[in-house]
């Protein structure tokens, strides 16, 4: 009676884990047919969204299990595509629904292209490191307010433009006086290791302003043909080419 409670017990808990295998969808590649069928089975169960990223994942397994092409990647990769779908239901048999999705997903990150705003902030970042701006204060005219900057050229080659950012506070109010950023060409330039002061008239700033405080930054540069570094604001009659000139 013990055995055979045993063998009952055993019999359920197969049943059981076949069970559970046989909610995970696998390519089926008994025959060039059955892998078909299979692989409709699973492309159907998929929602709009998985679709594109099974397909990705499906044509990457084909060809990186196939193995003659072991450790070949890019063009020489893709060479081997048709020998590797005429032997997919061999080289596929067993796998998973859910390994084919995860392939997919990895595809299709290491397609997706970098972030602009993670490119221009990069670009940004070590221009700062570069460009120095010191020295930066307002001070009224008979117009009004000017902002001055002292800008040092620490890159290896001359500047004819600078976009520069800028705020305006006084300590213990919560609103700046202005908060924004100016683009100006320089006449002249500032060539390698060279210190310019520069100034402009900034509005809306009014009299009552007193106390003032004022922080810059530098965000863009133009070379001497006037062609920008981090290019992500474009400026009316500069060259809307990219500088080939590097951060440093």
């Amino acid at each position: 009676m013990k055995a055979f409670s045993i063998v009952i017990v055993g019999f359920f808990f197969l049943a059981f884990t076949f069970g559970c295998l046989a909610n995970e969808l696998t390519i089926d590649g008994t025959t060039k047919e059955t892998f078909a069928a299979s692989t409709k089975a699973i492309a159907d169960s998929l929602s709009p969204e998985e679709k594109p990223i099974f397909q990705a994942g499906l044509l990457n397994l084909i060809v990186t299990r196939y193995p003659p092409a072991s450790g070949a990647t890019g063009l020489a990769l893709l060479a081997f595509m048709p020998q590797a779908a005429e032997v997919a239901h061999i080289t596929m048999n067993g796998v998973t629904k859910s390994e084919i999705l995860a392939r997919g997903q990895e595809v299709q990150f290491a397609r997706a292209p970098p972030s602009p705003k993670a490119n221009f902030s990069a670009l940004r970042s070590c221009l700062q490191q570069h460009v120095l701006i010191t020295n930066a204060r307002t001070e009224r005219d008979g117009i009004g307010v000017l902002i001055k900057v002292e800008v040092t050229n620490n890159l290896v080659w001359p500047i004819s433009f600078v976009q520069i950012g800028y705020k305006v506070t006084t300590q213990g109010r919560s609103v700046p006086w202005a908060n924004d950023n100016f683009g100006m060409n320089i006449s002249g330039g500032i060539e390698p290791g060279e210190m310019r002061e520069i100034s402009t008239n900034v509005f809306g700033i009014p009299r009552i302003a007193n106390d003032l405080t004022t922080k810059a930054e530098i965000l863009d540069v133009a070379d001497a043909e006037e062609r920008h570094l981090v290019g992500e604001v474009h400026f009316l009659g500069n060259s809307d080419q990219p500088s080939p000139h590097r951060c440093e």
